[in-house]
């Protein structure tokens, strides 16, 4: 049987709380995160901020890469 000591416990702890906190601002500003400044990739207007508009061109290249693998 699996046993786990205090130590083993906190750490658990500390990582699902990590992990929490990342899926909740994920969810909050998006995937590419600059909701403060363009609105967020989720809403459609990635093409009118620069840096949203890099990060899907670069996202883009990738799966062509991926593509032909």
């Amino acid at each position: 049987m699996l046993t786990m000591n205090f130590a083993t416990a906190v750490v658990l702890a500390i990582v699902v709380a990590l992990v929490c906190l990342s899926i909740r601002t994920l969810r909050k500003k998006g995937t590419c995160g600059y909701k403060e400044k363009c609105g967020g990739c989720s809403s459609g207007s990635c093409s009118e901020c620069p840096t949203c508009a890099s990060a899907q061109t670069l996202a883009d290249e990738v799966r062509k890469k991926l593509a032909h693998v």
